[in-house]
């Protein structure tokens, strides 16, 4: 499997660095989208995107609508990630049913990390509730195959520890209701992020990669040793040294798919709904998870010892609707299960997710 992986990574790399260096307009995308991360500078963008196109961001919708059509891929990616950060959703939803209209092309699949997107878009395309063929004939199947792609290596010893159980995965938002019996009442508990597990009912970690790498800033990776649940890594270079060289045994990778959701990375919630299904787990059970709608992620998704973030930074590369998408998929397939929340609703549709985001951050 490792080989599989590293080939296509091998491939799709190759591949999308010999088209940038034949299309310079794409090369100055990739510089202009540094303005979109880290230190925002959206006036910067808009001027550097401006100054390589006859289009000025946030015109009217009409106008839009013809752009996007004579758009390059890399082009879309990054005008959707700034319509994210500036919270206009109806431009980005715009522009993501576009990128969404490529990638389930047949051909799409020549691009780099092209067979991963087009599984990936099947996915989505399911959740918003647009059948295809594929989706609708092989609807469970796509997720075995989405995780194949996306996995580095196959840890068996830990897929034999979560098969068929039913598992509580809990996120980071504030719950709205005292859960912890509901928590209890299934097989294992999954936490995110956590360095410490306290009791019996703490049995897997999900660790994401700011984090990992903020405790390897601070010396505390090592300190993973003493904890007796599974960690379940998402980066190489700490799944590698955490396994290799401090011979820590009860570590398993977790699927990549930043690759094949390069319109809008997956969170850690539907990331280990994925992880956790590819390895036969029985249902996922989701607590204490509204996608932002709360609008009390500041108070809980983020300890606070990391370092402070612009939110727009998150909505601009992990957008709610990608992640709404993706757990209706699950959820419609019989996957994952979410408990009862004021803020948020698995079963809404796609428009009325849109509508009801739209309406609390306008």
């Amino acid at each position: 499997m490792f080989f599989f992986f590293v080939t296509l990574r091998f491939y799709s790399r190759t591949l999308q660095s010999f088209l940038l260096l034949i299309n310079s307009r794409d090369r100055l995308i990739f510089k202009y989208n540094k303005y979109l991360s880290g230190a925002l500078n959206i006036e910067a963008y808009e001027e550097a995107y401006h100054s390589i196109s006859d289009f000025k961001l946030n015109s009217d919708i009409a106008k839009l609508k013809k752009h996007v059509k004579t758009r390059s891929y890399n082009e879309l990616i990054s005008m959707h990630i700034y319509y994210n950060i500036v919270l206009n959703i109806h431009s980005s939803t715009l522009i993501f049913h576009e990128i969404l209209r490529r990638n389930s092309k047949l051909y799409s699949m020549l691009r780099p990390f092209g067979f991963r997107r087009y599984i990936a878009a099947q996915v989505m395309l399911g959740g918003i509730g647009i059948e295809t063929r594929l989706n609708r004939v092989f609807s469970k199947e796509l997720i075995k195959i989405l995780c194949l792609l996306s996995s580095f290596d196959n840890n068996k010893k830990y897929s034999r520890f979560v098969c068929g159980k039913s598992i509580s995965l809990c996120g980071g938002a504030p719950s709205p209701r005292q859960n912890f019996e509901d928590i209890s009442s299934n097989d294992l508990v999954v936490r995110l992020n956590k360095e410490q597990c306290f009791n019996d009912q703490d049995d897997i970690v999900y660790f994401r990669s700011e984090r990992l790498t903020h405790l390897a800033k601070n010396g505390k990776l090592k300190s993973f040793s003493n904890i007796h649940c599974w960690l379940s890594i998402k980066t190489f270079r700490y799944y590698a040294k955490l396994r290799y060289l401090y011979r820590f045994n009860n570590i398993a990778p977790t699927v990549s798919l930043d690759a094949a959701f390069d319109c809008g990375k997956l969170n850690a919630i539907p990331t280990a709904a994925l992880d956790l299904i590819s390895r036969s787990a029985g249902v996922v059970h989701i607590f204490d998870t509204d996608l932002n709608l709360s609008k009390k992620h500041k108070e809980g998704y983020r300890s606070s010892d990391l370092p402070e973030v612009n939110f727009n930074n998150i909505f601009g590369d992990h957008p709610s609707y990608i992640q709404f998408v993706v757990l209706r998929y699950l959820h419609n397939n019989g996957y994952v299960q979410f408990e009862d929340n004021p803020n948020f609703d698995i079963n809404w549709k796609y428009s009325k997710f849109i509508k009801v985001f739209s309406k609390v951050y306008s």
